[in-house]
């Protein structure tokens, strides 16, 4: 979004396709019976001068607010240095929706190869319809998918995506009936065992009420487990927040999601691609670094590529 952001206000006629039912990628919101989970991305921080600017601006627009929650390492002594944290209002995907105001956007649009023509690139979707032809084509999915598009389009970039490693998550979306008793809204998990990071939901700013918790698992133990069914995932991890928490409650609600390319654990090492002549890219956070701010730059650094221009983080 950050893209078609910068492609749009350079006076770019810009074309977004979804697969999904809408944007935002792993910055995403998940409604169920009245409630509501943050189930990917839990929050975002901001360095970069430039990426601060844009944070005052969806301040003021009323789509990000701070998050002071009380955030833990569970496991260790350490103490976690103190973090500036914002979350979209009321959900995560808030950003993406605003980002996205004034773009042309089709959702539910699975890309199943690209084909480069000599008036530009046609995109096929899964059921046989497509699109195009477009002069420059930018894939800002996970670098396995973009990968796969790119292994006939455009196969040295194609190479470039698979040196990028990126890790599974499990995620697990529970409702309580009373509030859980710990001290703490979020936590880093670093005792052994499947959880890596917990967090009251509910604690963050303009969410609904409710004892809400997310909690998601490490990398190791979601490869080990990939394939289980939603189930049996939900039941590991209830007991695996039982232990950690030391408490036996009953959830009222859970829900599994499997996020197959969750966290970047080896970066491309530069904001994005681009080929030139054949006017074909790809961006992500996977291109940084497993962080919000990360996709946000690569997005502008091939927009960027696209218009010409300068861009500096």
């Amino acid at each position: 979004m950050s893209a078609a952001r910068m492609l749009v206000e350079h006076g770019h006629d810009v074309t977004v396709f979804e697969k999904s039912r809408g944007a935002g990628g792993r910055a995403a919101r998940r409604r169920r019976d009245g409630f509501e989970f943050d189930h990917g991305a839990q929050y975002f921080t901001a360095r970069s001068r430039v990426f601060r600017d844009h944070v005052n601006a969806w301040q003021q627009e009323g789509v990000v607010e701070e998050w002071s929650g009380k955030v833990v390492s569970l496991g260790t002594n350490e103490k976690r240095s103190p973090t500036v944290r914002y979350v979209g209002v009321p959900g995560m995907s808030s950003v993406a929706r605003s980002m996205g105001r004034g773009v042309k956007m089709y959702c539910g649009h699975r890309v199943d190869s690209v084909v480069r023509g000599t008036a530009g690139w046609t995109l096929h979707f899964e059921g046989g319809n497509a699109a195009g032809p477009f002069e420059n084509l930018l894939l800002t999915m996970p670098a396995p998918q973009a990968s796969a598009l790119l292994s006939t389009a455009c196969t040295p970039l194609a190479e470039r995506c698979d040196a990028v490693r990126m890790s599974p998550c499990w995620a697990t979306m529970l409702v309580f009936q009373t509030r859980l008793d710990v001290d703490f809204d979020a936590a880093f998990v670093e005792t052994p065992g499947p959880l890596r990071w917990l967090a009251r939901n509910s604690s963050k700013p303009r969410r609904p009420a409710g004892e809400t918790w997310v909690i998601h698992a490490r990398p190791d133990w979601t490869l080990e487990n990939l394939e289980r069914s939603p189930e049996a995932i939900v039941e590991c991890m209830t007991k695996a927040l039982d232990d950690v928490v030391e408490t036996r409650v009953q959830p009222l609600l859970s829900i599994a999601h499997r996020w197959r390319h969750a966290l970047v654990e080896r970066p491309l090492g530069e904001s994005c691609l681009y080929d030139d002549e054949r006017r074909i890219g790809a961006a992500g956070d996977w291109c940084l670094g497993p962080r919000i701010e990360c996709a946000f730059h690569s997005g502008m650094s091939a927009a960027a590529r696209i218009v010409g221009a300068r861009y500096e983080p």
